[in-house]
């Protein structure tokens, strides 16, 4: 299906989630199972470095046009150095650059209509990819946190993993949070939130929201996606101590509560509990603590963590 006479390449689809181990894959896998759509995978922040350069263009703009009108006047004899093209050249050349790298290849495949996903960026380049694309659809999936931390978790091997990559438990909790609360001032009609827990519950029905929403028609989804999971490693998802540290945030579990996740361990932290905070080594193991101290905060963050569910 197509909307009035918009062409499909100006109606671009892209994935946003609340930060990694959130389910944008398998959103991902079910969109570009549909034959006319392509869903590219994550671009490691390209868009945040492209908003930067755009950033760039439009702050010269001011002196840009003295220069240029300089250069009317009395041409090379006159002031002309930060003479650059007006900003709707750079916006078109923008809108080329994405087309040529993304749409292109996407069609050259059979697909009319393109788009990726992202799990690294917040909803600000969601406003800034609308302000290129007006007709463009966003999705925007989140999962309870502690299940994300704790998927996040069975990728660690031999000190490497994601954890690692991004940081820690804390800053990917940080992450979650920050993303999670941007989605909160990102709702419109060319934007719909997806909650992953009710997404894997109801997948005919979510699947049925999700091509209404895009304009498509469902039968074209390929919905064994649900049944074949992939993922590249075989461990079960468990929290660490230190996972279970980064929970303890009252920040995450504020935003988190807006989707429906609760935790029951946000009335605030003891004395020892923030005695275990500054115990915690980067590798989530604890270092020596009294054995009373060690042992309470242990019992704690475990019956805490098992408290943790989503209303």
């Amino acid at each position: 299906m197509v909307s009035g006479n918009i062409a499909a390449a100006e109606r671009p689809v892209f994935i946003f989630g609340s930060g990694w181990r959130c389910g944008s894959t398998l959103l991902q896998r079910l969109l570009s199972s549909h034959p006319d759509l392509m869903i590219w995978g994550e671009n490691r922040r390209l868009m945040e470095h492209l908003m930067g350069g755009w950033s760039t263009v439009d702050g010269l703009q001011e002196l840009s046009s003295v220069a240029t009108t300089n250069w009317h006047h009395h041409k090379h004899q006159g002031w002309i150095a930060l003479m650059n093209p007006g900003f709707d050249h750079f916006e078109h050349a923008m809108r080329d650059l994405l087309s040529r790298y993304l749409a292109v290849p996407a069609r050259e495949m059979g697909c009319a209509r393109w788009g990726f996903k992202e799990v690294r960026c917040d909803a600000t380049v969601m406003h800034w990819l609308a302000t290129l694309y007006p007709h463009a659809r966003f999705l925007l999936i989140v999962r309870h946190p502690q299940d994300c931390l704790a998927s996040a978790r069975a990728t660690a091997k031999a000190g490497a993993g994601l954890l690692a990559e991004v940081g820690g438990p804390d800053a990917f909790v940080a992450h979650w949070a920050r993303t999670a609360e941007s989605f909160l001032h990102a709702r419109g009609d060319t934007s719909k939130l997806l909650v992953y827990e009710d997404f894997i519950r109801v997948p005919a029905e979510s699947a049925t929201v999700v091509a209404q929403f895009l304009n498509v028609d469902p039968r074209g989804f390929d919905m064994e996606v649900f049944a074949q999971r992939t993922s590249g490693w075989n461990q079960r998802p468990e929290l660490a101590h230190a996972d279970r540290v980064a929970l303890c945030d009252p920040t995450l579990w504020r935003i988190a509560k807006e989707f429906g996740y609760t935790s029951r361990q946000t009335q605030g932290l003891s004395k020892r509990l923030m005695e275990l905070r500054q115990q915690v080594g980067p590798n989530g193991q604890l270092r020596r603590l009294g054995k009373r101290t060690a042992k309470f905060c242990a019992s704690y963050l475990t019956r805490a963590a098992t408290q943790t569910t989503r209303r």
